[in-house]
């Protein structure tokens, strides 16, 4: 399944829906300033936004990112999980725990990969953990890859209490969240567009990024791990 809308819905110009892309606030503007009174638009906040100081006069600057206070979290403290596809975990300065082809292929239990993780945090103060193989497909595997790494997580976070935990891609952020028990959280900033850090109940940093967002030239991982 490919995140890109031109790609999962190739009729769509020729039925009159235009899908542009913007990743910044001033290119949503241009977009919106552009549309016509005729044009029906549909989007996330930043559009809406965009829609409100544009379209209707709404006052107030245009913010690229958030204020993101000073994070307790460093290197040392923080349990990194790379669940998308789409991921590039060897931009990050962590030790890394990846799933085994038995895990990944469903012949074994994610028991041995959270020994494994367990370990090399206890070594390391830091880790990231990743799955390394993308041949195969299907819903059910998705869900089941999904249940392995948060199974890992959990075992990580309730017996290390890393300071801050990063995780990439919503499926997967679901799924660990919710083998935690975690259901109510802080909104503590948006570090870039999409990615948003929160604070659990217990002071836990939890940033969650979609996996289809570029990690960008480095600026990111610097910003959570500082």
């Amino acid at each position: 399944m490919c995140s890109r809308m031109e790609e999962r819905f190739p009729d769509a110009e020729a039925c009159g829906i235009e899908m542009p892309d913007a990743d910044t606030m001033g290119a949503m503007e241009d977009i919106v300033e552009h549309c016509s009174e005729k044009t029906l638009m549909a989007g996330a906040a930043d559009l809406f936004a965009a829609l409100l100081r544009k379209k209707y006069g709404l006052k107030g600057e245009a913010t690229e990112n958030l204020d993101f206070p000073a994070s307790p979290a460093t290197p040392n403290a923080c349990l990194v999980v790379c669940g998308s596809t789409q991921s590039q975990p060897q931009h990050w300065n962590l030790p890394m725990a990846a799933m085994s082809a038995e895990v990944y292929e469903g012949r074994t239990t994610a028991a041995a990969w959270a020994e494994e993780a367990l370990r090399l945090y206890d070594e390391a103060q830091g880790l990231l953990l990743h799955i390394p193989f993308h041949h195969l497909t299907g819903r059910e595997v998705a869900v089941r890859l999904r249940h392995a790494t948060a199974e890992v997580v959990k075992a990580v976070v309730e017996k290390c209490h890393p300071a801050h935990l990063i995780i990439e891609g919503g499926a997967t952020a679901f799924s660990c969240l919710h083998a935690l028990g975690w259901h109510s959280f802080r909104i503590v900033g948006q570090i870039a567009p999409g990615v948003v850090t929160m604070a659990e109940k217990q002071g836990t940093l939890v940033t969650l990024k979609p996996g289809s967002y570029p990690w960008g030239d480095g600026s990111l991982q610097l910003a959570l791990l500082s």
